[in-house]
């Protein structure tokens, strides 16, 4: 099956979105909703902002799903490989970013390059091992014995 994709240009930067990656944490709605408006077509609307704010925007993004590049090469800054940090939401996944393999339950391993990924922990994810955002239907959750208040 072939990965769904999306882009969506403006003068300066393309912003790329993998809708399999994201966990619908809502941040990019949150921080800039002028931009990234779900109950708009197309979701994200990069005339509506000031790139340097999209680009904090994105880069703020948990689960990777979101990214960016420079549309001119010679702005393109080079490809920089990050320590591997491990983020545990109180609620949700855990965030796993930077670059190293990964070994499924079958013992696949892939390569993740400077790259985030959300790993579902509450076991109802239907794209495990990596999390979909199922977490947040409390009655899943609390079915788990999970406490799902925020402290």
């Amino acid at each position: 099956m072939e990965e769904i994709v999306k882009e969506y240009k403006n003068e300066d930067i393309t912003v790329i979105w993998y809708p399999a990656k994201c966990t619908q944490s809502q941040c990019c709605f949150k921080a800039y909703s002028e931009v990234f408006d779900p109950k708009k077509r197309p979701w994200v609307q990069l005339s509506n902002g000031e790139t340097e704010k999209i680009i904090r925007t994105v880069e703020a993004c948990p689960s990777g799903a979101l990214s960016y590049y420079f549309n001119k090469k010679e702005e393109k800054a080079p490809a920089e490989t990050k320590p591997v940090l491990v983020r545990l939401s109180p609620a949700g996944s855990v965030k796993i970013e930077g670059t190293f393999i990964f070994r499924d339950e079958t013992g696949k391993e892939t390569l993740i390059e400077n790259d985030t990924v959300a790993i579902c922990r509450c076991g109802i994810s239907n794209r495990k091992p990596f999390c979909d955002g199922m977490h947040k239907t409390l009655d899943a959750w609390k079915a788990l014995g999970k406490n799902t208040e925020k402290k």
